[in-house]
């Protein structure tokens, strides 16, 4: 069997990865799972614990691996809930819909056996 080992494309925030910082100093960001875009975008979720509680968090990059403006104007999205600790497991793109209007799951509710979700409140993509 041939391995072939992979080199980190340059093209992308000119070291082949990024690092996103959400909570400010002293807080941890993980990331959870990710998707790639129709355009090539790539969607990002997880979590940032700051102050022993953790949001959900979600970003958007370019291409070339930069936070994209045209996502929540700032590239991410970090959203906290009063009933406890958040994390988003999990990412998947809608295709094929006419509006743009993204979702995320707000929370799950075992005793209801369904799941919420809202709105990301973020300005149309441009271009």
């Amino acid at each position: 069997m041939h391995v072939r080992l992979a080199t980190p494309d340059l093209t992308f925030n000119g070291t082949g990865k990024v690092l996103t910082d959400f909570s400010g100093s002293g807080s941890v960001d993980r990331l959870e799972a990710l998707a790639i875009q129709s355009d090539g975008k790539i969607v990002a979720t997880g979590d940032s614990i700051a102050n022993g509680r953790s949001s959900f968090a979600v970003a958007r990059y370019t291409t070339t691996g930069t936070l994209d403006g045209s996502f929540n104007a700032t590239g991410k999205v970090l959203t906290g809930f009063a009933s406890g600790n958040a994390t988003a497991q999990a990412v998947a793109i809608q295709i094929g819909r006419a509006h743009r209007r993204g979702r995320v799951v707000r929370r799950w509710e075992p005793q209801r056996s369904r799941l919420r979700a809202r709105p990301i409140q973020r300005r149309p993509d441009v271009g």
